[in-house]
């Protein structure tokens, strides 16, 4: 199955979640005095919280794909 950039950002953020049980990404959200929790977006995260869930992604892909990503300040800009 093809993705997209948008669907491929949702799966590996939907399975760092499943590994590390991320506390970084999801909240805490009371609706009618049910409990649930709920994604935010990597916009809405502060830089620290966003470097933890790089560091997790980092993680991830060692783990499961065996493939190394660099901090974002290793990187040169693709333009």
């Amino acid at each position: 199955m093809a993705r997209n950039k948008e669907q491929t950002h949702q799966l590996i953020t939907d399975l760092i979640i499943q590994k590390y049980g991320d506390s970084v990404i999801l909240q805490e959200s009371v609706l009618e005095g049910e409990v649930f929790q709920e994604k935010r977006g990597t916009s809405d995260l502060s830089t620290s919280e966003f470097m933890e869930l790089v560091s997790e992604a980092q993680m991830f892909a060692s783990e499961v794909f065996n493939i190394a990503i660099p901090d974002p300040n290793q990187v040169e800009s693709i333009e």
